[in-house]
């Protein structure tokens, strides 16, 4: 399956580069002087999570325990004596805000967010093997072209897939793709050049830059992004490297592109926000979206934020967000609850509002959802739903006991194992909030 991993880290050189002492700098630099790895900060964290969630993933992890947990308090090996000075727990809210996506998300949500299905891509941005090795543009960790368009496109709610220069030589280009964005791809082999020439013989668009191959031509130009910081220091140095850039320069400019880029692609996204700070995705099953809006508003915090590098603190934010159909019910799949709605030229608009760098899991119907019917027999519990064309995340409380699970195509069966005949089973939907016995 596909695994994501989140850092519980910040590269110290990116952040808040030791070489650097801005006059309010906060205490943390002092206690772990030498730290080049300092905790991420619990908004980032937050919002990591929820893109990650979002995705169609079988699993995820979380680099830097360490950076969490001060280790060798806890746990007394030689390998986290506290001479080992690379990772250090410089922000222990951080781990707060992990456990509360995992508590009211990630765990709750986790069946149905393993099963629901990727809608099928528009947009592809292109990773061309042969150009980063002929062509010199080898990248590293989240440097290089193919990351900054893939960050813009998402920025632009664009979803985009991702598409390596071997997958479209085996399997060719995916016929719902109509715009390929191609950074840096100055070098094909033969049969991805073919399938791309034929791409584009069957009406798909190119969207590169400068560097395309020239056996291809491009229908449209890709933004710049603008590089706010020095590029090609490694970052595993102790971010000696002075600038007077700040964070303010690249989300200005990143904003920009994926602005430009949502309108060289052209039409209006699936999904889409009113404001440019709230990215917005979905997935879809049957006869249902869900609908992830995820809150970017943020600014200089006192963790990172003196150094003007990189604005770690969540802000309050409020939006809408549209999807293009006409919805007869939406839920909040975290609160479990029905959340108003309009519907206007085909369209279904749902107002958001958040404290800080947060997310919402929206299931959009095209009616409201029926009341789930549950039973026992021995050790099995049956849960089926009139909604067959909706997958539907429910809760079975046994003994204490609330495992998680999704109802696909109208039906769900599990034998846990003992005789439940004398025990009381109750089935949550945890869309609507409403709770069945199982008889």
């Amino acid at each position: 399956g596909v695994f994501a991993q989140v850092q519980a880290i910040a590269y110290r050189s990116r952040v808040a580069p030791m070489g650097e002492h801005p006059a309010n700098e906060p205490a943390w630099t002092r206690k772990f002087p030498n730290t080049r790895y300092p905790t991420t900060s619990p908004d980032m964290m937050r919002e990591a999570l929820w893109a990650v969630l979002s995705r169609k993933v079988d699993g995820f992890g979380v680099h830097g325990f360490n950076a969490l947990w001060e280790a060798y308090d806890l746990i007394p090996r030689p390998v986290f004596a506290p001479t080992n000075t690379g990772y250090h727990c410089a922000n222990h809210e951080t781990r707060g805000a992990l456990k509360q996506v995992l508590r009211d998300v990630a765990i709750p949500l986790g069946p149905l967010l393993r099963a629901l299905p990727e809608r099928a891509p528009t947009v592809a941005v292109v990773e061309s093997y042969a150009s980063l090795i002929l062509g010199q543009r080898i990248s590293w960790d989240c440097q290089g072209a193919f990351y900054e368009y893939g960050v813009a496109a998402t920025a632009a709610n664009l979803m985009p897939a991702a598409l390596t220069e071997a997958e479209i030589r085996d399997f060719g280009i995916p016929d719902s793709v109509r715009a390929l964005i191609m950074p840096e791809t100055d070098v094909l082999t033969r049969r991805c050049y073919e399938r791309i020439a034929a791409f584009k013989a069957r009406g798909g668009r190119i969207l590169a830059d400068e560097h395309l191959c020239p056996a291809l031509a491009a229908d449209g130009l890709l933004p710049k992004i603008v590089h706010a910081f020095p590029r090609g220091v490694s970052d595993h140095d102790a971010g000696g490297a002075a600038t007077k850039a700040s964070a303010d320069v690249r989300e200005q400019s990143m904003r920009s592109a994926a602005a430009e880029l949502k309108r060289i692609v052209g039409g209006t996204p699936h999904v889409d926000a009113s404001v440019a700070d709230i990215v917005v995705s979905a997935r879809s099953y049957g006869t249902a979206d869900y609908v992830f809006a995820i809150n970017d508003k943020r600014t200089y915090g006192d963790y990172f934020g003196p150094w003007r590098r990189i604005k770690e603190k969540g802000l309050p934010n409020e939006g809408t967000v549209s999807v293009a159909r006409e919805a007869g019910a939406v839920y909040d799949l975290v609160r479990h609850k029905a959340v108003p709605f309009t519907v206007r030229d085909g369209r279904t608009f749902i107002d958001v509002s958040y404290d800080t760098t947060d997310g919402r899991a929206l299931l959009v119907t095209g009616k409201p959802l029926g009341k789930l019917r549950a039973k026992k027999c021995g050790s099995t519990v049956s849960v089926s739903s009139p909604d067959g064309g909706v997958m539907v995340p429910v809760r079975i409380d046994r003994h204490g006991r609330k495992p998680f699970y999704a109802v696909v195509a109208g039906s769900f069966s599990r034998d846990f194992g003992e005789d439940l005949s004398g025990t009381d089973v109750a089935v949550t939907n945890l869309a609507d909030g409403q709770s069945v016995a199982a008889l």
